[in-house]
């Protein structure tokens, strides 16, 4: 069955009800829809409270008709009502209780500095790096929002990536189709495009880098315990120091239950054998330090490392992204780690960056567990998982 019943989360259990009701929220498609599952639920034991629309998330919002919220009330001590919620789950529809939220009270010096918020600029409303100079062509001519070019520009694809789309043979036509399957043509375009990329291999020496906070020695530990339990490769990690210390000790503890050495004294570095794997923690340097990135490059050199992963988290702004690529130039990064994916609705801003044929993106990071939760193989299929609606994900 297509409805769900589901909660909203409160601050309260107890607002805005009566102590002898529980009320529950089901999202259907259509009156008659919502009619449908609450005779059949709750016969006539259930008293509508409320009704209103709601739209999807994502691409979704764009591919399928807004949904009616229905809010419902029955009694608190009626005895079949857990029955009645057990047959409902064994029927595949999820129901929850639902819990008005309790509206914030305002007072009158809260008001006023509501007002001032309002009425001054923020520090924080800043356009970070440059929109113009190394920006990727835009659309010519502009999209129109009703086609499919449209919905791509709404969903988050890159202006750069649709006039490619625009411009490409392959996708004469595309606009007369059917909306889904205009995206199923799309994804597929996508998945060519990106088997069409030649990978850059990477080396047995690899050093993560990033700005601080972006989750780079959480993805370190993630191939750490790849190599360990997949690949049963003997590993060695190498903590870098520069101005600040690197502080080393979740690292040395999740390496000293892998039972790989962890070395902080460089000298120990040229007698590890050739033919091991060496993975280096580098210390988060800030987007603006440019003397950091530049010392790191240098520092990198000496240590002979030549695959050079730069960690960047997901959740970010694109244009935050690009400066990061940007300041990290003089590093040389070869690879790229995404984290954080679980935290975004839509990746399709990634595009580009995977697309990117100078730096290959090796793995994404997709929730903390430090031995699982992570991309290595299957970088297009998750982005396009995460990209579309899971009906166009059709086979070719």
């Amino acid at each position: 069955m297509s409805s769900t019943l589901e909660e909203k989360n409160t601050l309260r259990p107890d607002a805005g009800r009566d102590p002898g009701e529980k009320h529950y929220r089901i999202l259907v498609k259509s009156p008659e829809e919502a009619l449908k599952v609450i005779r059949k639920k709750f016969g006539d034991k259930a008293k509508v409270l409320s009704v209103k629309q709601v739209e999807g998330e994502g691409l979704a919002k764009f591919l399928s008709s807004p949904k009616l919220e229905i809010i419902l009330t029955v009694a608190n001590g009626d005895p079949t009502i857990k029955e009645t919620l057990e047959t409902a789950s064994r029927e595949g529809v999820s129901v929850e209780e639902h819990q008005e939220p309790v509206p914030p009270v305002e007072d009158s010096s809260s008001k006023t500095e509501e007002k001032q918020k309002t009425t001054s600029p923020s520090r924080l409303d800043v356009t970070i790096g440059n929109n113009t100079g190394n920006s990727i062509s835009s659309i010519n001519p502009p999209v129109d929002d009703s086609s499919v070019y449209g919905l791509l520009n709404r969903a988050g694809f890159d202006d750069g990536l649709l006039a490619a789309l625009q411009d490409s043979p392959e996708m004469e036509g595309l606009e007369a189709l059917p909306t889904s399957h205009a995206l199923a043509e799309v994804s597929h375009w996508l998945k060519k495009r990106f088997d069409g990329i030649k990978s850059r291999p990477t080396s047995n020496r690899i050093a993560f880098m990033g700005t601080p906070g972006t989750g780079k020695t959480t993805a370190l530990c993630k191939i750490l315990a790849h190599s360990a339990f997949f690949e049963n490769h003997t590993t060695h990690v190498f903590k870098l120091d520069q101005a600040i210390p690197n502080p080393d000790d979740a690292l040395r503890i999740f390496c000293e239950s892998l039972g790989i050495h962890l070395y902080r004294d460089r000298a120990v570095l040229p007698n590890l054998p050739s033919g091991e794997f060496l993975y280096v923690d580098t210390p988060g340097i800030p987007l603006n330090d440019k003397p950091g990135w530049t010392g790191l490059g240098h520092e990198l050199d000496q240590l002979g490392v030549s695959t050079r992963a730069l960690v960047l988290n997901a959740t970010y702004d694109v244009q935050i992204l690009k400066s990061t690529l940007e300041a990290a130039v003089s590093c040389r990064p070869s690879h790229l780690i995404f984290t954080h994916l679980d935290e975004l609705q839509n990746s399709a801003k990634l595009w580009p960056f995977v697309f990117n044929k100078e730096v290959s993106t090796i793995m994404f990071c997709h929730g903390q567990n430090i031995t699982s939760d992570y991309t290595r193989d299957n970088i297009c299929n998750y982005l396009l998982a995460s990209s579309f609606p899971r009906q166009v994900l059709v086979p070719s």
